[in-house]
Formats: C-alpha cells, structure tokens, sequence
C-alpha cells in the first residue's frame, strides 16, 4: 500500500522492521527448541540412542529458524 501511494521511505522502512522483527522471532524459537530439545525427546517417552538422536536432529533443524523466517516474510514483502 505504501508503495501504491507512492510514499517509498515509509515502504522501505515497514520492510526492514518486518524482516528485524522475523530475525528476532525466528532467534527466539530456534532458541526454544534448542533449549527443549532435550525435554521434547522426554515428552515422546524416549530414551537411550533414540532421545540422544531427536535431540540432536531437533538442535539441527533449529538452525534453520532464523533463515526460513526471514524467508517466509521477505517474500511476503516482495509479492505485496
């Protein structure tokens, strides 16, 4: 809509507090689920290799928090 009505600084503005604010979401759930990745394996009633597996596919997985966060908001910027 900024865009539209031609005002391009508060376009530009909205978008980099949109993909600040994804960064920041997705640090904090690839920190959740790093910290819980533990407890997840629990909560399945795991235990020996297979808990130690979970866990670590589910630290790995969390990496990718950040990018696919900020993926998923930057291409909803470039299709609005």
């Amino acid at each position: 809509r900024l865009l539209g009505a031609g005002d391009r600084e508060r376009a530009n503005h909205a978008v980099a507090q949109s993909l600040l604010m994804a960064g920041a979401l997705g640090a904090v759930l690839m920190g959740v689920v790093w910290i819980l990745a533990d407890d997840a394996a629990r909560w399945m009633q795991l235990d020996g290799p297979s808990a130690e597996h979970v866990s670590t596919y589910l630290r790995i997985v969390s990496l990718s928090a950040i990018p696919m966060t900020l993926l998923n908001v930057g291409g909803t910027c470039l299709r609005s």
